[in-house]
């Protein structure tokens, strides 16, 4: 569905500068502005933020909130049960807007899902690695890669050339972006 809602950005109207401004509420601004780089470069929402911005007209209780850090404990409380109910139900209603809308491409998106997934077909992303665990999508999901190809030091993924900010340094473009993230933060500290 992320996927989906990122293509539908563009059918939907959003423009280059709205794409960055989306992107400000992760990365330093000044990073982005005028930074061509960045124009691949896809904030990702989770699935209650994805019905907002779609206008999906669902019943207030289905938007309710949990804790993600208590989901592998078992048995699962009734609290979670009915998160996880509430969650198909959102998937369900947003899956049917996508469709109505023309917004899942079928032609494209099993083969982008294949590439995403696959990301972490060995291993999970663990969530004190920051250059798996963010809230960007990974560039080489909507466009398979071209040659020449190069390994990003970071995320060990092999991207396109253009999505490497430099041969200097080597890092993709969003792993530059979590890269200057981790400095700011360092520096503020």
């Amino acid at each position: 569905m992320q996927l989906a809602d990122v293509v539908s950005r563009t059918v939907r109207g959003e423009t280059q500068y709205g794409r960055a401004k989306r992107l400000y509420g992760f990365l330093h601004p000044p990073e982005v502005r005028g930074q061509q780089f960045y124009e691949n470069v896809q904030m990702l929402n989770g699935l209650r933020k994805c019905i907002e911005e779609h206008g999906i007209d669902v019943p207030k209780a289905t938007l309710q909130a949990v804790s993600h850090t208590l989901w592998m404990q078992r048995p699962l409380t009734d609290e979670y049960l009915e998160y996880a109910a509430s969650d198909v139900l959102l998937i369900h209603a947003l899956y049917n807007h996508f469709i109505e809308n023309k917004f899942i491409d079928l032609a494209t998106l099993p083969s982008q899902s294949m590439r995403y997934v696959s990301i972490w077909r060995n291993n999970q992303p663990k969530s004190d690695d920051i250059y798996a665990g963010h809230p960007l999508l990974p560039l080489g999901i909507l466009r398979e890669p071209s040659s020449p190809t190069a390994e990003c030091i970071h995320c060990k993924r092999t991207l396109s050339q253009d999505a490497i900010s430099s041969k200097k340094c080597s890092n993709c473009w969003v792993c530059r972006a979590i890269t200057i993230i981790i400095e700011l933060c360092a520096f503020e500290f």
